[in-house]
Order: structure tokens, then C-alpha cells, then sequence
């Protein structure tokens, strides 16, 4: 399933702290190549603020990367495959070449 626009890697993990700041058990990142790596599963301070900013801002986000600022898109849900429609219902149906069963 080729992704568009350039939200590449995608990536579904399980929450840090049991969804205590993402709000769901499982959180799918686009657009950032090392998620673990970033504040969506950092130590308290860093991971509150940075679903803080998702809740306000919105799923799409700016962030800071070695190579510059950087838009990416991040959602958190109770399961992977909720994760994956939700970012289709978000970017459209075409977003991903093919389609996602919606009865997964």
C-alpha cells in the first residue's frame, strides 16, 4: 500500500504510559523515522506536552528534527487498525493507493 504526500514511514506502536497523554492504547506516527525516538514516547514532561499540542492543535503538527522543522502527523486510538482509518478519513479516501477494509 504506497502512501501519498510524503508521510513517510508510518509507524503504529503501543503508547507510552498506557495512554495516560495520548489518550489511546496504540499511536500511529507519519512522517517521523525514529517515533520512539521523539516526545510522542519521551518522559512525562516531553510526552504531556507533546500530546498536549496534538489535542490542540490537531493530528498534523510541526516538529523539530536534525534536518529542520518538519510537518508530520501523529493520532492514538484503542487499536492499529482504527489508527489507519482514521489517517485515511483525515488525508481522504485516495490517501492510500488501494483500500482499507473497513470491516477489519
Amino acid at each position: 500500500m504506497p502512501i501519498k504526500d510524503g508521510y513517510y514511514p508510518i509507524s503504529i506502536n503501543e503508547s507510552r504510559y498506557r495512554g495516560t497523554y495520548s489518550g489511546g492504547r496504540w499511536v500511529l506516527t507519519a512522517g517521523i523515522r525514529n517515533p520512539r525516538q521523539s516526545d510522542a514516547f519521551g518522559s512525562d514532561i516531553p510526552c504531556m506536552e507533546f500530546w498536549t499540542r496534538v489535542e490542540n492543535d490537531g493530528p498534523l503538527i510541526e516538529i523539530e528534527s536534525v534536518t529542520g522543522s518538519k510537518e508530520v502527523y501523529v493520532a492514538s486510538g484503542s487499536n492499529p487498525v482504527e489508527l489507519l482509518h482514521k489517517m485515511q478519513d483525515f488525508f481522504g479516501e485516495d490517501f492510500f493507493e488501494g483500500e482499507l477494509d473497513r470491516n477489519s
